[in-house]
C-alpha cells in the first residue's frame, strides 16, 4: 500500500510524518461515522519519527491509520522509532483480541527490520491496550527486547517517559465516559441500520400487495410512516442505551437494550394509530419488533465497550440469540394475523 502523506519510503526504513494533514482528518471522519472502516491501513515496518538515533525510544503500534495518527500526536516533539505491526488494518485493542497484534507478529517485525541495528538498548514501548495479545516473556527470551507497557492515552507518553517509564493510576485507567460513548454512536448506528432497512422493504411489499397502494409516492410515504416507530427502536439501542449506559439496570447489553426499548414502547404505544398500526395485534407485533431491534442494537455495542470481555460477549450472544429470533418471528405472526382478524 502507498504510504501517501503519512510516510515516505526510504529504502527499508520509512519516515513517519510529524504532521497531521487534512486528508488524515478526513479519514478520521470516515472511520468515526462508519462510512469507511476498512482500507485505513499503513504499511507495516520500521519508521523514523523526526530524527531518532540509537538511544531513541522504540514504540510499537498497529497498522490502523487512526492508531498510528494517535501515536504521532502523542509523540509530538520526541525523536523516536515506530515499529508498525501488520494487524490487517485493525486497531490495537481489537487486534490484540484477534491475535494479529501478538507475539509472533512482533517477533517477526523485530527480525525483519533488523531492529538491533537501529537501537543500542533493548526496550520496546507497547500500548497498554495491546497487552492481552503479547507474551512479554516470550519476546524477551526470543529477541532480548524487554517490553514496557505505555499509558492508555498517547497524550501521556512524554510524562510516562519522564517519570522513568512509570504510569500512575490515571495513565492506566481506561475511561468510557459520556464523550467516549458519543463518539461511537455513528458507527454503531450505521452497523444497525440494516435492521430498519429490512422492515422498510417489508412495509413496501405489504402496502403494495395487501393495502393495494399503487401510487409510488404514497407507497413510499406510507412505508416511511410505518417505519418511524421501528426506527425509534433502533435509536433506543444505538443512542439512548450508550448515552445512559451506567444508569440502565442489568449487566447484559441485550437486557439494557430490552429495558430502553420497553420504555420507548410504553411511551409511543398510544401514538401507534397515527403510524398505521390501528389494530391491537399490529401494535403487539410492532412493540415486539421495537424491543428486539433495541436489544440487538445495544448488544452490538458490546464490541466498543470497556464493560465487557471477549468471552462475556460470546456468552451473551449465545444466550440471547434464540430469544431474539423468537420475539422477531412472534412479532411478525401477530402483525400478519391482524389482517385475518379484522
Amino acid at each position: 500500500m502507498e504510504c501517501c502523506q503519512t510516510c515516505s519510503c526510504n529504502n527499508k526504513i520509512m519516515n513517519l510524518s510529524k504532521n497531521i494533514f487534512f486528508k488524515d482528518r478526513f479519514f478520521w471522519f470516515l472511520a468515526r461515522t462508519g462510512i469507511k472502516r476498512t482500507g485505513l491501513s499503513i504499511k507495516p515496518g520500521l519508521y523514523r519519527f523526526a530524527n531518532p538515533d540509537k538511544k531513541s525510544e522504540v514504540f510499537v503500534t498497529a497498522n490502523y491509520r487512526l492508531s498510528v495518527d494517535a501515536l504521532k500526536i502523542g509523540l509530538k516533539e520526541l525523536d523516536a522509532w515506530v515499529l508498525i505491526l501488520d494487524t490487517k488494518g485493525i486497531n490495537v485493542w481489537c487486534a490484540a483480541g484477534k491475535g494479529t497484534f501478538g507475539t509472533e507478529e512482533l517477533i517477526r517485525q523485530i527480525y525483519n527490520n533488523n531492529l538491533t541495528e537501529f537501537t543500542d538498548h533493548k526496550r520496546l514501548i507497547l500500548p497498554q491496550l495491546g497487552a492481552s495479545g503479547v507474551n512479554s516473556n516470550e519476546i524477551f527470551k526470543t529477541t532480548g527486547f524487554k517490553i514496557y507497557y505505555g499509558p492508555v492515552r498517547a497524550d501521556d507518553i512524554k510524562k510516562y517517559i519522564s517519570d522513568n517509564y512509570n504510569a500512575d493510576e490515571k495513565m492506566r485507567t481506561v475511561n468510557f465516559n459520556f464523550s467516549d460513548r458519543l463518539k461511537l454512536i455513528p458507527v454503531e448506528l450505521k452497523l444497525s441500520i440494516k435492521y430498519v432497512f429490512f422492515f422498510f422493504v417489508f412495509f413496501l411489499l405489504k402496502n403494495y400487495f395487501v393495502s393495494g397502494e399503487k401510487n409510488i409516492n404514497m407507497l413510499f410515504i406510507n412505508s416511511m410512516k410505518n417505519i418511524i416507530p421501528v426506527f425509534g427502536g433502533l435509536l433506543s439501542g444505538t443512542f439512548v442505551t450508550p448515552v445512559f449506559l451506567p444508569y440502565i439496570p442489568f449487566r447484559a447489553f441485550f437486557l439494557k437494550g430490552f429495558f430502553t426499548g420497553g420504555v420507548y414502547s410504553a411511551i409511543i404505544y398510544k401514538y401507534l394509530d397515527y403510524f398505521g398500526y390501528g389494530l391491537i395485534l399490529q401494535k403487539i407485533g410492532v412493540i415486539l419488533w421495537i424491543i428486539v431491534i433495541s436489544s440487538l442494537s445495544a448488544l452490538n455495542f458490546t464490541g466498543c465497550s470497556t464493560y465487557t470481555s471477549s468471552s462475556g460477549v460470546k456468552k451473551e450472544i449465545r444466550i440471547f440469540y434464540k430469544p431474539s429470533i423468537f420475539l422477531l418471528v412472534t412479532g411478525f405472526l401477530f402483525y400478519i394475523s391482524a389482517f385475518f382478524n379484522k
